[in-house]
């Protein structure tokens, strides 16, 4: 499903599913790299599975930027990778909270360390 694009009905389903602000889904994500870099990419103190990407939009809307929701509207194709281990999923989860709670828009593990060199 996840490769048509069928116009009229994005539009539908945007007011069932495009309401959540809070969820990403990390293969079907795209942001503009200046939005990115003001946030400082994505928080590598994440390790394994879990939470990483909603870290991320948390961060995201805390800086103002606003989700745009394209089930239908853009082709999407994932390729398979092995999944990564869960046993660190209550430390991220922590960590997902902490970024909510103190309403971050940085992380000081992030993009900036690649791209200052």
């Amino acid at each position: 499903l996840n490769s048509l694009r069928v116009g009229w009905l994005k539009h539908i389903l945007k007011s069932i599913y495009g309401r959540d602000k809070g969820y990403l889904r990390g293969c079907n994500f795209a942001a503009w790299f200046s939005d990115f870099k003001k946030i400082n990419g994505y928080n590598e103190d994440f390790f394994g599975w879990g939470k990483e990407d909603s870290e991320l939009v948390s961060r995201l809307n805390n800086v103002g930027v606003e989700k745009m929701f394209l089930k239908f509207a853009g082709v999407v194709y994932h390729l398979y990778h092995e999944l990564n281990n869960r046993e660190r999923c209550n430390e991220n989860i922590k960590l997902l909270q902490k970024t909510k709670d103190e309403a971050m828009t940085w992380c000081d593990n992030g993009i900036d360390k690649y791209l200052n060199k």
